[in-house]
């Protein structure tokens, strides 16, 4: 199976000649930072998935999409995480397990010299 290899979504993308964006609408990324987003709410997330917010709900609403993290009301998901579900064939939530990527290691720390008295 070949790998699908996703963008970002085009709301957050910077192009060219680009009308300026409606004064109350939430950038997700400062504009033309080039910088990917790290959580998706369902809107995005289904647009990154090529499919409708209802369809995305529905899913959601099955368990066949990652569990979202909720903060107060909202939902989001990991931008991440979505494209590794989608490398791994969309798998159902109760078998999907989000391989985050190993943070560096922190040097060890020597203890402290504590003379005796």
């Amino acid at each position: 199976m070949k790998p699908i290899h996703l963008t970002p979504p085009s709301s957050i993308r910077q192009r060219p000649n680009e009308a300026a964006p409606h004064p109350r609408a939430k950038p997700t990324a400062p504009p033309g930072s080039g910088v990917k987003p790290i959580l998706l709410r369902t809107k995005e997330a289904a647009k990154l998935c090529n499919i409708t917010p209802k369809t995305w709900r529905t899913w959601c609403q099955y368990g066949k999409t990652p569990q979202p993290l909720i903060i107060g009301k909202l939902h989001f998901w990991r931008y991440d995480e979505l494209v590794q579900w989608v490398d791994a064939g969309c798998p159902a939530r109760k078998s999907w397990k989000f391989q985050s990527e190993p943070k560096a290691e922190q040097p060890k720390r020597r203890p402290a010299h504590n003379p005796k008295p």
